[in-house]
């Protein structure tokens, strides 16, 4: 311990990992109650990407012990890592795959037999979940402290900590929702900590998109979008995510994702619930971020028949998934869509039509629904489907209308 009150911690070790751990530590035992360790991690040497310094509560001091660990990696962002019996393989969450962070802060909150792991970058900023797993044991005691493992056996990691505490837990709030327009006010809940949205306040699959994009456009919780400007709604039965309409952080880009179940949800920890109401306010009807469609006649014009449509009739972006998914659902070009799986994918394809269009997958039931902003280069492909408000030449006899709601 230094001068000014930071822990030096210097150690070798296998790693902190698998069926079995090498770590150098500082432990106190204490009793198998609910608590809350808490450290800044000021600096971290390592020298392999895999080293680990941060925050540990374990059972025993044998190598194979049950135990919650909650830190830096050297080259893989925070992590949380578990085993939940003696000799079990652990297990792991992570945040920020590829990224290096040398400091940062770390929490590991027990609340009964339920580890909750945390961080933040700086003191003030709200407290982040990593995850949340149960690690049950009738043991009276345990040790808690400050561990650092190197992933090397001759070479040594060095990291430096203050702040460190270990102190009776109770619940850590986390970051409120993000009101970003008004009507309806949209909501960007923080990642993990909703499965689904209040009663009455989630947000339909047809304004999810729309939603989606003006949240990361708006929201300080994420960083501008890459130059490319890319974006997806994939629409899936998840299971592992929230119910209905949710952001996916993906490091440098988000995933607009809708989840169709409405049972089974998880509360993701990239995954952000767009709801229309915060949780403590009384639920109100949802009104759509923007209008829904009410289209002319639409038509599926034959694959590969055409790069754009006639002037005058082309379907816009904010209309194209509906639009596609109306044509799929009603059109006999396509088996019936027995999977709920669409795309709208946005970019600059340059070998695509311009405009809305669908993909068909080759010998498959799957179908893509796209929209190329760009306005020249545009190629008609032999799996792409061009939407238009006006019918192909009457010499296209495979493409026939399909009936709008």
């Amino acid at each position: 311990m230094t001068g000014d009150g930071r822990y030096v911690l210097k150690g070798t070790g296998r790693d902190i990992s698998y069926r079995d751990d090498g770590f150098h530590a500082m432990f106190e035992n204490r009793e198998n109650d609910s608590f809350s360790i808490t450290t800044y991690v000021n600096s971290f040497d390592f020298v392999h990407g895999e080293a680990k310094a941060g925050v540990m509560s374990r059972f025993f001091l044998c190598n194979k012990s049950p135990n919650v660990f909650m830190g830096l990696t050297g080259t893989n962002g925070f992590q949380m890592i578990w085993r939940k019996c003696m000799d079990c393989n652990a297990e792991h969450s992570e945040v920020d795959s590829n990224v290096r962070y040398t400091q940062g802060w770390v929490k590991l909150e027990k609340l009964d037999d339920a580890y909750s792991g945390y961080w933040k970058h700086n003191e003030e900023d709200e407290w982040n979940l990593v995850d949340t797993v149960t690690v049950e044991s009738s043991e009276p005691d345990l040790y808690t402290g400050l561990v650092v493992s190197s992933k090397k056996q001759d070479q040594l990691a060095t990291a430096v900590f203050s702040d460190f505490s270990v102190e009776e837990a109770s619940p850590s709030p986390t970051s409120s929702p993000v009101p970003t327009m008004t009507p309806p006010d949209l909501y960007l809940w923080p990642a993990g900590s909703t499965s689904e949205c209040p009663e009455g306040a989630s947000v339909p699959q047809d304004n999810c998109w729309e939603a989606a994009l003006l949240l990361i456009e708006n929201s300080d919780y994420f960083q501008s979008r890459p130059s490319y400007d890319s974006s997806i709604l994939s629409v899936h039965d998840w299971n592992y995510t929230p119910c209905g309409c949710f952001l996916y952080d993906l490091y440098e880009y988000f995933h607009i994702n809708f989840d169709t179940s409405t049972t089974g949800c998880f509360a993701d920890n990239r995954s952000y619930s767009i709801c229309t109401v915060p949780e403590d306010a009384t639920p109100s009807p949802t009104s759509s971020p923007v209008p829904t469609m009410t289209p002319p006649d639409l038509y599926l014009w034959p694959a590969g028949s055409t790069s754009e449509c006639p002037e005058g009739a082309s379907v816009p972006q904010d209309d194209c998934l509906e639009a596609a998914l109306l044509l799929i659902e009603n059109s006999d070009i396509f088996q019936p869509l027995t999977s709920a799986n669409s795309q709208l994918n946005v970019n600059d394809w340059s070998i695509a039509p311009c405009g809305c269009f669908i993909w068909h997958v080759s010998n498959s039931n799957n179908y893509d629904i796209d929209f190329d902003p760009s306005t020249t280069g545009c190629v008609g492909g032999n799996g792409d489907h061009q939407i238009c408000t006006v019918p192909p030449p009457s010499r296209s006899p495979t493409s026939s209308p399909a009936p709008t709601m």
